[in-house]
């Protein structure tokens, strides 16, 4: 937003009047829910590493001077989603920000107050060439490195229970995609034994159920 007053410079013998930015406010766009950016006098410069941010920074920047937004770039149905209290990360937006940044905030959104986190893997979630055998194939999905990649980090810091779903073996090739939901489950159970955290929600797990 300008701050409020215009500057005055001369350049070349013309005078030139511009606004001044001195605080972005950016939400729904990409990752980002609600953010705020203040800056200083001068050149200020955004640092950081792969997922930190900048590029959605300079999106809204982009934005603001007139430019044309991409597909996708604003979220769809985010007013919905505050009111159900969910998030949704698109493929474009994993995209955007990288592997380890996605499961980093998943890990956050998962954990926020709770005692356990349980996983929910749709096959659909890949890309339909390495998934054949599913209800509903979804071009442009993930690649099953990236998915197993994700899976595995997000499962490191314990799982309470996991399931694979949308597999419909009547559509399948050569059993390929269930061979995928064999290695999704060997994926979880191997980044669990590796990160001692196999068993670790035995005591929540076993709990009898009063109804």
């Amino acid at each position: 937003m300008p701050d409020g007053g215009r500057r005055r410079r001369s350049v070349g013998g013309r005078w030139y009047t511009w606004s001044v930015l001195s605080e972005l406010r950016v939400e729904n766009l990409l990752l980002i829910e609600r953010a705020e950016l203040r800056l200083g006098p001068g050149l200020n410069v955004l640092t950081g590493e792969t997922g930190a941010g900048k590029t959605v920074l300079a999106h809204a920047l982009d934005l603001l001077l007139g430019g044309k937004p991409r597909s996708g770039i604003v979220r769809p149905g985010a007013a919905e989603a505050y009111k159900r209290k969910t998030n949704v990360l698109t493929i474009g937006d994993i995209e955007e920000m990288g592997i380890e940044k996605a499961a980093e905030v998943a890990l956050d959104l998962a954990w926020k107050d709770t005692d356990a986190v349980y996983i929910s893997f749709d096959v659909d979630s890949l890309d339909c060439g390495f998934v054949p055998g599913t209800g509903w194939p979804e071009p442009g999905g993930f690649l099953p490195r990236e998915a197993l990649k994700l899976l595995g980090l997000v499962a490191a810091e314990g799982l309470c229970g996991l399931e694979v779903v949308e597999v419909s073996p009547p559509y399948d090739t050569s059993d390929i995609t269930a061979l995928v939901g064999v290695r999704v489950v060997v994926e979880a159970l191997g980044s669990l034994v590796a990160h001692g955290k196999l068993g670790s929600h035995k005591s929540i797990i076993d709990k009898p159920v009063r109804y």
